[in-house]
């Protein structure tokens, strides 16, 4: 039986109606929230099994984006029609056991995504690149070793990029070639000692923060920083620089 609880908030600017009631997702109960425009499911508390809810079946539950967050759970891996013809904007999975998301359609398919949070999964290998429409990514506190060319690859829309607290050692010098709208990048406690990125020419970066704080840094080309005019502030500290190549 669905339990529904309506909470009246009223503000000087606005009057804001609340719906919210315990939804049941396969083997989840999770909260459902309808919130000014948004349609939320949260599922937050630990459960036994670990197999990953079909969101399919609520698909056509609002007319308004979806916002999903999946946390503290024992998930593996994401079926791949999870979210089939789910119209969904925010997808957070946080906290789980999934540590490969490469060619998942699942993900792939989700066209108005904007906001994808998948910190703390102990994530080794990723690929995302036909998500047109992300602007945040965060994957910190992984397990992300190598970044390659096309790890991000057609992300022409994102604007924040966390990667801190990973094992990255390795970064392609064209993996941030395609993303042109980047304002805000972490790298932060990593095992970097070289960073060559941002070094295609005939691009117009937008980066405005870039954080390589508490890494293995020996190596600097300093020429990167030509193709950044919009560059604000570039943090360097417990680095180890000898060589700044110019």
């Amino acid at each position: 039986m669905n339990i529904f609880n309506f909470v009246l908030i009223l503000s000087i600017s606005q009057i804001c109606f609340i719906h919210s009631w315990r939804c049941e997702i396969g083997e989840e109960i999770c909260s459902c929230l309808n919130l000014n425009r948004k349609f939320k499911i949260i599922c937050i508390r630990q459960v036994l099994t670990n197999k990953f809810p079909n969101f399919s079946h609520y698909a056509n539950l609002s007319q308004f984006p979806y916002q999903i967050e999946l946390r503290n759970r024992n998930y593996t891996k994401i079926e791949s029609s999870s979210f089939l013809n789910v119209n969904l904007e925010f997808l957070e999975i946080s906290n789980n056991q999934i540590d490969l998301l490469i060619d998942n359609r699942a993900i792939f398919e989700l066209k108005t995504l904007k906001t994808i949070n998948l910190h703390s999964n102990g994530l080794e290998k990723i690929k995302l690149n036909s998500l047109y429409n992300l602007e945040i990514l965060i994957l910190s506190d992984n397990r992300l070793k190598v970044l390659s060319n096309d790890t991000f690859l057609g992300l022409k829309k994102l604007k924040h990029l966390s990667l801190s607290n990973n094992l990255i050692f390795e970064i392609d010098s064209s993996t941030f070639n395609s993303l042109f709208d980047l304002e805000y990048l972490n790298l932060k406690n990593n095992q970097l000692d070289v960073f060559k990125s941002f070094s295609y020419d005939k691009t117009d970066f937008k980066l405005k923060d870039l954080i390589l704080n508490d890494n293995n840094l020996k190596y600097l080309n300093s020429s990167f920083t030509n193709n950044l005019k919009h560059l604000e502030g570039i943090e360097l500290r417990n680095s180890v620089i000898k060589v700044i190549d110019r």
